[in-house]
Formats: C-alpha cells, structure tokens, sequence
C-alpha cells in the first residue's frame, strides 16, 4: 500500500516542483527586456538628425527626422535590435550591432571605422 502511495505523491512533487522552476525562468525572461513600450525622441549634441524610436512588443520603428523622415523597422531579440538596415542586412557580422538602446541612450554605428554615434532622450 505504501508502494502505491510513493509512486502517486512522488510524481504530483516532481511536476509542481518543475511547473514552480519553469515559471521563475519565464519571469526572468520577461524581466530582461529594459526596452521601454510607446515612443521616444532621440538626440545629439553634434549632430542635426533626430531620432524617433516606437517600440510594441517586440517591434521596433526607427524614425530618422532631417530634411525629411526615414523609417527603419526592427525586431527585438535577446535584448538586441535586429533591422532591415541594408548596412545590418549586407553584412551577417553587423547583425544586431548597428543599433543599441541601453540606460535611455540611443547609438547607431557608423561606417566610418565601427565608430557610434550616441544620442540621448531629447528635453
């Protein structure tokens, strides 16, 4: 009778203990993604070119804004944005590296030397 009991409470342990483990690495998960929801203005001391970011989810509209608009769309994957640049697009090493948008700062690579260019939430 004991033997029955084991083999019924020991699997209910094994899968609520493994449903628990699941559920606080879904919740990390989901915690990783510091990127803000809705939209934002980007700008540079040194340059005249502003930036529009619109994030849902896990899309992304790139907004360049001189003498007109430019619109780059994205994903964003493992905290990394991934867009149909054709600089990013042409070349596989660039791919999530041309855009970056870390602690309110926004850069973009050049292609000058793998320099960046860095913008901050305009005031």
């Amino acid at each position: 009778m004991r033997y029955k009991v084991c083999l019924t409470v020991i699997p209910i342990f094994l899968f609520l203990f493994v449903k628990a483990q699941n559920k606080s690495t879904t919740d990390i998960q989901k915690s990783n993604n510091t990127f803000f929801q809705g939209t934002k203005l980007f700008c540079c001391v040194y340059r005249k070119t502003k930036y529009r970011l619109f994030i849902k989810g896990t899309e992304i509209d790139i907004t360049a804004i001189y003498n007109g608009e430019a619109t780059t769309k994205g994903i964003i994957r493992n905290s990394k944005i991934y867009s149909d640049d054709p600089m990013e697009k042409n070349n596989k090493m660039l791919a999530g590296k041309v855009y970056v948008l870390k602690n309110n700062t926004y850069r973009i690579l050049t292609s000058e030397g793998g320099e960046y260019n860095e913008f901050t939430e305009c005031k």
